[in-house]
């Protein structure tokens, strides 16, 4: 089953009776991508059985799980385990021109007074995804610097304990957050999640508050990824079998829990094919300068740059690989032009050698429990 199936299962169940777990937090980094601003943006909460969605297309939009994102908040507000948390505080930027920014937060206030925290990761928008690209050659990123103001203007909601976590973009903001939080605050830090976020391109130990926080990392990454192993520092990761294949099963209503107990199903590694990418992405964002990595992230959002969303990215592949291609450098030098071609063509050639059939192959993980 998957997170939905886990409520429906356990709905009767309050926190007390089971208590709060890593399905909980992915479900709780998932409603991030719901417009809670809509009604109850910064300062102000709703309890969740009181909630009242007058437009609902408005309130999901940006999700790129709309359908089943209303049907799990359906669920959870019609549930006993759910029912009475408090959630609000909900602050959403967007943010075109130089500085790009897309940037939500909720946060989430349990019946015993303990938080969550939960950041949103990347929307179905363009801008989005291209602030997230930014991530590969920027020292920090408009949302890491949103994310920090966010937690400090919300511990004052904090009066015990508190959980950090989000998915995508949002787990690399969670754990952004915990190793630069005020250290006062370490104690009362119960787990910082990340659900398949990318990671950062410095060592987490250079960061002032690692020390810490680094017991309370928790990273998830799925069986066929693509997304959390970029710059992935984290060398204890769970990894969770998931049946999607877009994007390597990032999409957490693909995450598998097991039917016997709350628990996702983990499986022993990652399997070839995202190891392989894993291997050539590395590659090849370690042979690059950070402004080669700036140039490469503009060539790819010029190509794409008549899409406002990932759906219209994908109806104008074929228009603009077969219209647009010769237009991709233009307003480029051409110093640009030739350092451009040398950078995709490196990126090819590290993803040749990834997947050569010649390559020796481990063989494939299996699950630790089939149940």
């Amino acid at each position: 089953m998957n997170i939905i199936g886990y409520v429906k299962k356990y709905k009767n169940k309050s926190f007390e009776e089971l208590p709060f777990n890593d399905i909980d937090s992915l479900i709780f980094a998932e409603i991030a991508y719901i417009n809670f601003d809509e009604v109850a943006p910064k300062g102000k909460f709703i309890k969740l059985k009181n909630l009242e969605v007058k437009n609902p297309k408005s309130f999901y939009y940006g999700s790129v799980d709309y359908k089943q994102n209303r049907t799990l908040l359906r669920l959870m507000k019609n549930s006993k385990r759910y029912e009475d948390l408090k959630i609000g505080n909900a602050v959403n930027v967007f943010l075109k021109g130089e500085f790009k920014e897309q940037f939500f937060a909720i946060t989430i206030i349990f019946p015993n007074k303990d938080v969550y925290i939960s950041y949103r990761g990347t929307d179905i928008t363009l801008l989005g995804w291209e602030e997230d690209f930014s991530m590969i050659y920027k020292d920090t990123f408009p949302s890491q610097l949103r994310a920090i103001t966010y937690f400090n203007d919300s511990v004052k909601y904090i009066t015990n304990n508190f959980y950090l976590g989000g998915h995508s973009k949002g787990g690399n903001l969670s754990f952004h957050v915990a190793v630069n939080m005020d250290k006062e605050y370490n104690h009362k830090l119960i787990k910082a999640y990340s659900f398949d976020g990318p990671g950062t391109k410095f060592d987490l130990e250079s960061f002032p508050n690692y020390k810490g926080v680094k017991t309370k990392f928790q990273k998830f990454l799925t069986s066929n990824d693509i997304v959390g192993v970029i710059y992935n520092k984290i060398d204890k990761c769970k990894v969770v079998f998931a049946t999607g294949l877009l994007l390597g099963g990032h999409d957490p209503f693909t995450w598998k829990v097991k039917n016997s107990k709350p628990e996702f199903l983990i499986i022993k590694d990652r399997t070839a094919f995202s190891k392989n990418h894993e291997e050539a992405i590395t590659k090849w964002l370690s042979h690059m300068s950070n402004e080669d990595k700036e140039l490469a992230c503009k060539i790819i959002f010029t190509f794409f740059s008549d899409s406002k969303t990932v759906y219209d990215l994908i109806g104008n592949v074929i228009h603009n690989l077969a219209i647009k291609r010769s237009k991709m450098f233009k307003g480029l030098t051409k110093e640009e032009k030739d350092r451009a071609k040398v950078i995709f063509s490196k990126l090819l050639k590290y993803y040749m050698k990834s997947y050569s059939p010649f390559k020796p192959r481990k063989k494939e993980p299996t699950l630790i429990e089939n149940k």
